[in-house]
């Protein structure tokens, strides 16, 4: 039977859920948490059930990087898997929820500086900041107001907002220091044979709730070595295979 309801975050599904082509699998849309598909067993694990706020973080930090359907499986709940979910960086202090919540205005709004956004039309803001509910994006919105970052549009709930000169600022400062320590550095050979390893590492590595970065994967503008040197400083880790072809005789 289709679900109405999101099993992540419980908000209405955009459209019903629908049988993946993977087996015992579901295919949901969901307004907040994104586009994803779950394993059926997933759904029982108790690690499921307590990590639900960072697992719908994680399936749209996953969609905004180009993966447009992550799939969540049952093998995604071991204790590992999970304690990097925990350390993926995503907002837990007031200050940090604070900060990403301006960020996603920002993103919202682009370089429209007299646009409002109205939260009850990007329920994604909640998962944006790995945030419980919408509650707690109403609460931040009082703050940013007090701190002069947004101007409420309305009572009592301040669910609509438009960014103000110093939010703006506050936005360019952070966006001067913006944090990139959920990226993997991936260094190997470059050939067409070891497309299937690089594709395996790249999973592998996005299952764990990193970045994956690789450096034929990204265009430059500058001297390619300064930019490999740049990327792996940024790094959280650095994963080397240093197996190549043997030569040809």
């Amino acid at each position: 039977m289709a679900d109405t309801q999101c099993p992540v975050c419980s908000n209405k599904l955009s459209i019903a859920s629908r049988e993946s082509e993977k087996f015992d699998a579901s295919n949901y849309d969901c307004p907040q948490c994104g586009k994803y598909e779950l394993d059926d067993l997933a759904k029982v694990d108790r690690n499921f059930h307590d990590s639900k706020q960072l697992i719908s973080a994680w399936i749209q930090l996953q969609n905004k990087r180009g993966n447009n359907r992550p799939y969540i499986s049952d093998h995604f709940f071991e204790e590992d898997w999970f304690k990097n979910l925990g350390n993926m960086g995503f907002p837990q202090t007031v200050n940090e929820k604070l900060d990403g919540l301006l960020k996603a205005y920002a993103d919202i709004v682009k370089d429209d500086y007299n646009e409002i956004v109205a939260v009850e039309n990007n329920l994604e803001l909640v998962s944006d900041i790995a945030a419980r509910n919408l509650g707690e994006i109403y609460g931040l919105n009082r703050l940013l107001v007090e701190l002069n970052y947004i101007e409420p549009k309305s009572t009592p709930n301040i669910d609509r907002v438009r960014l103000t000169a110093k939010g703006w600022q506050r936005i360019a400062e952070l966006n001067k220091s913006i944090s990139t320590s959920d990226s993997a550095f991936i260094a190997m050979w470059f050939d067409p044979q070891t497309n299937d390893c690089r594709e395996a590492i790249k999973e592998a590595v996005t299952a764990c709730g990193y970045n994956p970065v690789i450096v034929d994967d990204t265009e430059f503008n500058d001297f390619i070595m300064d930019e490999v040197i740049t990327l792996i400083r940024q790094a959280r880790f650095l994963i080397a295979d240093l197996t190549c072809m043997p030569e040809n005789d």
